[in-house]
């Protein structure tokens, strides 16, 4: 597992991968970009946190993880941090793919990341401020086939 939160009991407890698919008409085309739109089985993450104040733990992966990066070794800015959309069942997103590196494309659910370094290649990112209810993904990019996903659900 590549991507880990801090549990109820303070310890790091790794975030589901999930799979994901091409959607619809998959890509389009832009001067700019290629938008990929993509779905993930299932309207919600099994994992929810109650708050939007998240922080992500995750160590870099080596290229043979994430299988299209240029180098040896994936940097921060491979990591696509992400707010999907449940719709009829699934969650779907698009993300614009630009020189081979994911990008978010502004958005109303486009957010604010701090990242900070914690130890060799090891990182943690946490939303500027706290995520507002919805399902999120992070990975790296569309070209390692998949996410590790969670929901934030509106408070009570």
């Amino acid at each position: 597992d590549a991507f880990y939160y801090v549990d109820s009991n303070g310890k790091l407890a790794p975030l589901r991968a999930e799979r994901y698919s091409i959607a619809g008409n998959g890509t389009e085309e832009t001067s700019r970009a290629r938008r990929v739109h993509l779905r993930m089985f299932g309207a919600q993450s099994p994992l929810r946190f109650t708050s939007g104040d998240v922080t992500i733990t995750f160590r870099l992966c080596k290229k043979s993880i994430a299988n299209d990066f240029a180098g040896d070794n994936c940097s921060v800015s491979d990591v696509v941090f992400e707010r999907w959309e449940s719709v009829q069942g699934a969650r779907e997103a698009e993300i614009a793919v630009v020189r081979r590196r994911a990008q978010r494309d502004p958005d109303p659910g486009q957010f604010d990341i701090v990242t900070t370094q914690i130890g060799e290649r090891a990182y943690s990112m946490k939303p500027a401020q706290p995520l507002m209810p919805g399902e999120y993904c992070i990975g790296y990019n569309v070209a390692a086939s998949k996410f590790y996903c969670f929901g934030v659900d509106a408070s009570r």
